[in-house]
C-alpha cells in the first residue's frame, strides 16, 4: 500500500482561451483528444496519466458541487465513471462500486480477500486517494444503483434505464455532490461500445511473436475501448498493452472468457462490477 499519487485538485480551468473555445465549438475535436467534450473530458487525460506515471504531477477536478462548478462536477464524476468502466472493464459500475466500498472501509480486515483487496492495483489506490478520501462515493452509490441499463452492452434490445429521481429527503447539498442531473446515465451517449454508436477509433498494432500479446496504439482518444476490442476480436489476442495518442498509457488489458471484456488488475475485481 506504500503507492502514492502526485495529484493537485484544482477548480475546472478557464475555457476562455482561444484553445479551449476551439474545443468548446468543435465537439468531434474534444472528443479525438480529450474522449469526450470539454467540459465532460477536460480531466479524462489526467486520470491515465497518473495512472501511467504516479509520481508526475497532475490536475483532477476538486471535490463536486454541481450548484457552484457544473463542469468540475461533470468532470469529477466522469473521470471515476472512466476508470470503473474502461480500467476495471465495470459494466454496471454501480454493482461494483457497492462492493469495493465495503472493502474500501474495511481496510484491516483478517478476510482472505480483502488482503487480496487491500493489495490494490494502482486504478483502486487513484479511486481510493482521490474519490474516497472526498467522502461523496456513498453519494454515487445512490445514484447509480438506479441505473439497470449496462455501460458496456453491445445489445440493443436492452430497456432503457431509469433518470435518478429526487427524493422527498434528499437535499440539495447530497445532490450536488453525486452525478444526479449531469447526463452521465448510459443513454447519455458520454460512454462509447454502444451498439451502432461511432465507428471504432483508428489504430495500429505491435506484435510480439513470443506470447499472445500485443501493443495496440489508437489514434483518437474517442471509441478507444471499442478498438481494443476490435483488436482482441481480430487478432485472437487475450492480453494488449494500450496507447492513445493524445493521452498515452491506458494500461495492460487481460480479456475475460466470464464476462467477455477487457480489463486490468484483478480477475475478481473485474467481476464485481459485472
Amino acid at each position: 500500500m506504500g503507492k502514492s499519487f502526485n495529484v493537485v485538485r484544482v477548480a475546472t480551468p478557464s475555457f476562455e482561451s482561444a484553445e479551449n473555445q476551439e474545443l468548446l465549438e468543435n465537439v468531434a475535436l474534444s472528443k479525438k483528444l480529450l474522449g469526450d467534450q470539454l467540459d465532460f473530458g477536460w480531466a479524462l487525460p489526467s486520470a491515465f496519466r497518473a495512472l501511467a506515471n504516479p509520481l508526475a504531477p497532475v490536475s483532477l477536478p476538486r471535490k463536486p458541487d454541481s450548484r457552484k462548478d457544473i463542469s468540475g462536477a461533470i468532470a469529477y464524476w466522469h473521470s471515476l465513471q472512466w476508470l470503473l468502466i474502461y480500467r476495471l472493464g465495470w459494466a454496471n459500475p454501480g454493482k461494483g462500486m457497492s462492493e469495493l466500498y465495503l472493502y474500501l472501509c474495511m481496510p484491516h480486515s483478517e478476510l482472505d480477500i480483502l488482503k487480496v483487496i487491500g493489495q490494490m492495483d494502482d486504478t483502486l489506490i487513484l479511486i481510493r486517494d482521490v474519490w474516497f478520501k472526498d467522502g461523496y462515493l456513498e453519494n454515487y452509490i445512490a445514484w447509480s444503483g438506479g441505473i439497470n441499463q449496462s455501460y458496456l452492452s453491445t445489445s440493443s434490445e436492452e430497456s432503457t434505464n431509469s433518470i435518478y429521481s429526487i427524493s422527498d429527503e434528499e437535499s440539495s447539498v447530497f445532490l450536488s455532490r453525486s452525478p444526479a442531473g449531469l447526463h452521465l446515465e448510459p443513454q447519455g451517449w458520454h460512454y462509447f461500445l454502444r451498439n451502432e454508436h461511432e465507428t471504432v477509433a483508428t489504430y495500429s498494432v505491435v506484435t510480439n511473436e513470443q506470447r499472445n500479446k500485443a501493443t495496440v496504439i489508437i489514434d483518437n482518444a474517442w471509441g478507444w475501448y471499442d478498438a481494443l476490442c476490435d483488436v482482441g476480436v481480430t487478432m485472437q489476442l487475450d492480453e494488449l498493452s494500450v496507447y492513445v495518442k493524445s493521452i498515452g498509457f491506458m494500461g495492460d488489458f487481460r480479456f475475460s472468457e466470464q464476462t467477455g471484456l477487457w480489463y486490468t488488475g484483478s480477475h475478481y475485481v473485474h467481476l464485481m462490477g459485472n
